[in-house]
């Protein structure tokens, strides 16, 4: 737990950084029943439930309200949209995809924790 989850691909295109912004990214906490984590432009926390193996649901309580460009907007709109569609996911090393049945919804590189 705690693993350091940064976006790397939101609905099948490239993640999108500016200068001077944080990454989007998402923490799973410690005791594994939450996350935490910025969608570039906005911090967002949230609930998880893991089932059976692979299952996983994410679920987003909260997120603020600030206005950013467009880009980091509709990004921010896919990565939200992916944590709560999520059913299911797929680590490959150092690679996380949250999926929906078949379908891909977003892909994760895991970073170190500072």
């Amino acid at each position: 737990m705690n693993t350091y989850w940064k976006l790397t691909e939101p609905g099948g295109a490239p993640a999108t950084l500016l200068p001077d912004n944080r990454e989007a990214h998402f923490i799973l906490t410690a005791e594994g029943t939450r996350i935490a984590g910025s969608t570039d432009c906005n911090r967002l926390i949230g609930t998880c439930e893991s089932g059976t193996d692979p299952g996983l649901r994410l679920k987003v309580g909260g997120v603020t309200m600030m206005a950013c460009e467009e880009s980091l907007m509709t990004q921010e709109r896919k990565f939200i949209e992916a944590l709560n569609a999520s059913t299911s996911y797929r680590i490959d090393g150092e690679k996380l995809e949250l999926r929906q049945g078949d379908q891909v919804l977003a892909r994760f590189e895991s970073r170190k924790m500072k």
